[in-house]
């Protein structure tokens, strides 16, 4: 009698979690992977991202999947663009891709002061309140009784900033540009 040897090709879940930099939904070569975050395999392993965002559940039999992102995980101002739980199904030989794109959420803050020592830091120096400030054409917050504006959950990516949104702020001549761009960084 001849011998049978039968095989099932193994099949994979990967999931690759990334700063979505761009904000397109895909990883590209600006997107920051994130390194140390749990992914759980339902029934199955928890495992913690490599320093190139991935997570690799291998050797997995044909079937559906459900994983879920552990979000206590993700450094502070992250949050996913999609669902931290989802499913996938699995075919033999198959490798699943899941992508999970998540956006990074920064603020930006500064003081505005009457500098009468022109040394440009404010060093004691009368602050402005009540003053607008804009970001992007579309916030506006206005400086508080120290001076001092703040932005919050702001994505990363080039923002625009302007004093007074954009208008000459009256019986004050300006030391240095009242509109200004700021790099939010990913990380």
């Amino acid at each position: 009698a001849p011998f049978v040897f039968g095989f099932v090709a193994p099949s994979e879940l990967r999931v690759r979690i990334f700063v979505d930099v761009d904000d397109n939904g895909q990883y590209d070569a600006s997107d920051v992977p994130l390194e140390g975050i749990r992914v759980s395999l339902q029934g199955g392993d928890t495992i913690r991202t490599d320093r190139a965002g991935w997570v690799f559940f291998r050797g997995l039999n044909p079937n559906t999947y459900t994983v879920t992102l552990l979000v206590n995980d993700l450094p502070m101002g992250h949050v996913p663009t999609v669902p931290v739980t989802q499913t996938r199904e699995v075919k033999e030989g198959e490798a699943v891709t899941l992508d999970v794109p998540v956006k990074a959420f920064r603020s930006i803050s500064g003081r505005v002061y009457v500098d009468r020592n022109r040394n440009a830091r404010f060093d004691g120096d009368p602050p402005l309140s009540g003053i607008a400030v804009c970001l992007d054409g579309e916030h506006r917050v206005e400086t508080l009784e120290d001076g001092r504006f703040f932005f919050k959950e702001v994505a990363a990516g080039l923002h625009r900033l302007s004093l007074n949104c954009g208008e000459p702020l009256a019986g004050y001549l300006p030391l240095n540009a009242t509109v200004q761009t700021v790099d939010v960084p990913p990380e």
